[in-house]
């Protein structure tokens, strides 16, 4: 496999107008991802725009790609998955610990952890996975701030309880690794579930009613000074729930 040294990265996008900067050569990514990354480094409010490797074609905003933008946001950019993000845990095991025959693990945390469109029947018990106390502490705080959340997600309280310690669809995963001393990790991916998808959506739709720009077509903006801007503020709770989201997960695998 044809590899390219890391030294010579990042490199820039030609024809971007926002200064573009990509850890991925440019003859290996496809040619309609590249157009939207042009097309994003034209719009008025972008500064900067960085490529990551696994850069490839999205919705609007490319995958892979991290947008900088002055005093607007863009809803396409946040994705409807927002907060997802990666954790890593390293147990108290060892390689051999493990069974040669990990199917029945398999099961067993598939059996533990609801997948897809799945959820628990009831929320997950936090005193009993003890995460209610240190940095893991404030979930009735947390919880009674539900109401500052979109209107489009206020009757799925309920829901987002029962959701927390699932994995979800899509690329989300559990994997059970190791590191260069055999010590065993559980790594997870997963986001803010339901809730961050309904409220990606309905900011979404709301601003690409406004925006007419071919250019911008599927990346549309809102500016701060719009009133869509400042209700985009209350985005960061679903990123605040996959913080609370994660630690119900790995008690629950392990």
């Amino acid at each position: 496999m044809d590899t390219m040294e890391t030294d010579a990265l990042p490199v820039r996008l030609p024809g971007a107008q926002a200064e573009t900067l990509m850890w991925a050569r440019v003859e290996d990514i496809e040619q309609a991802a590249l157009d939207q990354l042009r097309n994003i480094s034209r719009l008025p409010w972008v500064e900067g725009v960085r490529v990551m490797p696994d850069v490839h074609l999205g919705k609007g905003a490319t995958v892979g790609s991290v947008v900088a933008m002055r005093n607007a946001v863009s809803p396409a950019a946040v994705g409807v998955d927002i907060g997802c993000g990666m954790q890593a845990v390293r147990t108290s095991l060892t390689t051999a610990d493990l069974p040669d025959d990990l199917r029945s693990l398999r099961f067993a945390v598939e059996k533990a952890i609801p997948v897809g469109f799945a959820a628990h029947k009831s929320a997950p018990d936090v005193n009993r996975l003890k995460l209610n106390h240190g940095r893991f502490a404030g979930w009735d705080r947390f919880w009674g701030r539900f109401g500052e959340l979109h209107d489009n997600v206020q009757d799925r309280e309920r829901k987002a309880k029962q959701q927390m310690g699932s994995l979800g669809g899509g690329n989300h995963f559990i994997e059970l690794t190791s590191d260069e001393n055999d010590q065993v990790w559980l790594m997870l991916h997963s986001g803010s579930r339901n809730i961050g998808m309904l409220t990606g959506l309905s900011r979404r739709v709301a601003t690409t009613k406004k925006e007419a720009s071919a250019e911008a077509e599927g990346h549309a903006c809102c500016p701060r000074r719009d009133r869509q801007g400042p209700r985009w503020s209350g985005t960061p709770r679903p990123r605040r729930g996959r913080r609370k989201h994660h630690p119900t997960v790995g008690p629950a695998a392990s």
